[in-house]
């Protein structure tokens, strides 16, 4: 088999081996797993020790079945609020088709990219800066935080927060405006696609990159399904590895420019489906946190 797998037997008159499935899967020991990582950027795994040395709670087996079925009926629930998701995620795709075509098939002009949008790269985080917990400091966001439920769409909160005066007179970042979209732009995390709105002035990791508009051309919303609808991350990044996505890359890019009262028609549907999402992640959020 390959070295890239561990593989993990079960003592059959002890463990359920799906009992110590699910036991693995949780969050909790991805994060721990995570701080644990070894090798070099791209390259990078969790060593057999790590799971050698877990402590693993093991009930009797009847608690073990009965921990099994009660997980089973709380993912089912948690897939039905996915596939909610999933459908109104296409509904809004299919209004965007429908009011301005597909990316074969623009019904608008389309402008180059450093015409009417800036770009911009964020910087280095240096770790001893890191921590800060103090929600009414500025974000500074990285990669993870893009993955958390809260930030799905709209970046809310951060796993840590800097103060003003660090910001202009020891590390001298960046700052970006609300309803700037950002995404990963370094190594694997690049294709997972993933792209965020800003919601307040916030700073970003240098593994991550900027774009926002220049001269009121573009609605945030349209702008922000557009991105996400008709560019891929993927075929924008360099072949080099780690693969990167460079400001030239970027500025190649063709960005469709409907009337603006299109936009906005667009938008106001987008806000009506954003509130619909909001509750089904609600009660996604609710599901996770009691399995």
């Amino acid at each position: 088999g390959s070295s890239e797998f561990h593989v993990i037997r079960v003592d059959s008159s002890k463990v359920i081996a799906e009992y110590l499935f699910k036991f693995l899967n949780n969050d909790f020991i991805r994060n721990q797993a995570k701080e644990h990582f070894t090798g070099s950027s791209g390259l990078r795994r969790v060593p057999a020790k790590f799971y050698l040395n877990l402590d693993v709670p093991l009930p009797d087996l009847d608690i073990q079945h009965q921990i099994i079925e009660e997980f089973d009926v709380i993912d089912k629930e948690i897939q039905k609020q996915k596939d909610k998701i999933k459908e109104l995620d296409e509904s809004v795709k299919s209004k965007f088709v429908e009011i301005f075509g597909d990316r074969l098939n623009f019904k608008y002009p389309s402008i180059q990219f450093d015409t009417v949008l800036n770009c911009k790269g964020g910087n280095n985080f240096p770790e001893k800066y890191q921590g800060n917990k103090n929600v009414n400091d500025t974000p500074f966001y990285k990669v993870s935080d893009m993955n958390k439920i809260e930030n799905v769409k709209f970046m809310t909160i951060a796993n840590n927060y800097i103060d003003k005066e660090t910001i202009t007179t020891v590390l001298k970042v960046t700052v970006f405006d609300k309803d700037t979209i950002i995404f990963p732009k370094v190594d694997m995390a690049i294709h997972t696609n993933k792209k965020r709105i800003l919601t307040k002035e916030s700073v970003i990791d240098n593994n991550t990159m900027a774009i926002w508009d220049k001269d009121n051309n573009f609605n945030i919303l349209y702008l922000y399904e557009y991105f996400n609808i008709c560019i891929d991350l993927v075929n924008l990044s360099s072949g080099a590895n780690p693969p990167s996505i460079s400001a030239a890359s970027l500025n190649k890019v063709k960005v469709m420019m409907p009337p603006i009262l299109l936009q906005n028609e667009f938008a106001s549907y987008v806000e009506e489906i954003d509130k619909l999402k909001f509750e089904v992640e609600q009660r996604q959020k609710e599901l996770e946190e009691e399995k």
